[in-house]
């Protein structure tokens, strides 16, 4: 539904040239929805504008169902209000002196050809149930609350069946609370609408519980794309494996290739077993990624002895770090394990859980 091809753009400074994005593709499939996650400055709000129409590439093209929307080098740009999408801002964008219902309507007041009052009435009436809101269309816009605020947007977006919905970064502004929820809802009503979803946020937890497909950017380049759970736990970078959350990371050497994707690497810890690419060979540095949540504090029986330096109470977990020799380690323990600072402990790394990728 949405294709990129070689997607190029520059800004240009009194000193130099900046590349915010960097001859990027993407095949995003109809139905899907598809996250850019990345931090500040990586190019992904700029890459949903191009996509949009508010911004012009240097380079490269972008096709929208089939069809080519912008080529500078054909001469092809296609307005924003032609392209069927909507769009949800960053800041909601709602008119403060109307209410609901007006919110909603306006794209549909504002089309041609305009449907008459009758089909906007129920086309509105339609959407705002779908978000949660009919019992609110009457209710002036600045009464709502930030989550009222953001589904008016999103009914908004989606009232004109556009064949693309874009989410610029659209829960920023909630609450985390209000962000869990509209996670879930958002993602529900994508999935009932079976309309294609492109969204760009910096928040992992974001990309990683609503995307179908992740794309981790970086300097205007990909840097891996995958289903969620294969980005968390298998990066193919070092950047992708620490923007996506807390890891550690353990230098080593592959001592052995094992069947089925396992390894063995040396590491301070000894001998792990590890997951490795098939194009990872023995003698080959490596470092291991080992989230926090894979290493379990044991008792007496446990492979490696370590010693507290530091802890954090969060309530629901316990964030540990610990010291194996001169190897530090983050491990989150579930909070009724006593160890206090100095102590003494045993630890583990859960099988299959260390990820090895090249020494950088």
């Amino acid at each position: 539904m949405i294709r990129l091809e070689a997607l190029d753009k520059s800004y240009r400074t009194r000193r130099r040239q900046l590349h915010v994005i960097d001859g990027i593709s993407l095949d995003i499939p109809e139905g899907s929805f598809f996250t850019l996650v990345g931090p500040s400055g990586s190019g992904k709000t700029t890459t949903l504008r191009v996509v949009a129409g508010l911004e012009r590439h240097d380079g490269g093209r972008v096709l929208l169902g089939g069809q080519v929307v912008s080529d500078p080098a054909g001469g092809v740009f296609v307005p924003t209000s032609d392209r069927g999408i909507g769009m949800v801002f960053q800041s909601y964008a709602i008119w403060p002196h109307m209410d609901v219902f007006s919110n909603v309507a306006y794209p549909l007041q504002q089309a041609r050809p305009r449907p008459d009052k009758a089909e906007i009435a129920r086309r509105v009436g339609e959407t705002l149930e779908l978000v949660g809101l009919g019992h609110l269309a009457q209710v002036p816009a600045t009464a709502l609350s930030g989550g009222q605020q953001q589904r008016v947007a999103l009914a908004r977006a989606l009232v004109g069946r556009p064949r693309v919905l874009l989410l610029d970064e659209p829960l920023s502004n909630l609450d985390a609370q209000l962000r869990e929820r509209m996670r879930i809802d958002i993602r529900d009503i994508q999935r009932s609408v079976g309309i294609t979803a492109l969204y760009v946020t910096h928040d992992r937890a974001e990309a990683l519980s609503m995307a179908t497909t992740v794309a981790v950017m970086n300097h205007g380049k990909i840097e891996m794309i995958g289903a969620p759970r294969d980005i968390y736990e298998r990066p193919a970078s070092r950047f992708a494996a620490e923007f996506m959350g807390p890891c550690n990371l353990l230098p080593g050497k592959l001592t052995e290739r094992l069947h089925g994707g396992w390894a063995v690497a040396a590491t301070a810890l000894g001998d792990l077993a590890c997951r490795a690419s098939a194009d990872m060979s023995p003698g080959q540095s490596v470092e291991l990624i080992v989230r926090p949540e894979d290493v379990s504090l044991g008792g007496a029986g446990s492979a490696i002895t370590a010693r507290v330096s530091n802890l954090a109470y969060l309530g629901d977990r316990i964030d540990y770090v610990v010291a194996v020799g001169a190897q530090e380690l983050r491990v989150l323990a579930h909070p009724g394990l006593a160890a206090e600072i100095g102590a003494e402990i045993g630890l583990d790394v859960l099988p299959g859980r260390a990820w090895a990728i090249p020494a950088a």
